[in-house]
């Protein structure tokens, strides 16, 4: 989570969500998504930050979203589990 932690920088939400963005600075794909390399391979940081936050492991087909639109986001207030139906 520290090494997450310091590759953030502030941002606003693009929704009406309370609180600031902590936008993803390394590297993305081309989606905006921020990704990092974690278990032998390279991961969506904002699942690797749920995880880390609630201290479980999510299983591949659950997804996370990000309420505050930016897809970059790893703010804990931001994310939230949800189906792909929730997230289109």
């Amino acid at each position: 989570l520290k090494r997450i932690h310091s590759n953030v920088t502030d941002g606003q939400p693009r929704t009406n969500i309370a609180g600031k963005c902590m936008l993803w600075t390394c590297y993305k794909n081309k989606y905006g998504y921020g990704n990092v390399r974690a278990a032998g391979g390279m991961k969506l940081v904002h699942r690797v930050a749920y995880e880390l936050y609630h201290n479980i492991e999510l299983d591949p087909t659950v997804q996370v979203r990000h309420l505050c639109g930016n897809p970059a986001c790893v703010a804990k207030e931001h994310l939230a589990i949800g189906s792909a139906q929730d997230n289109a």
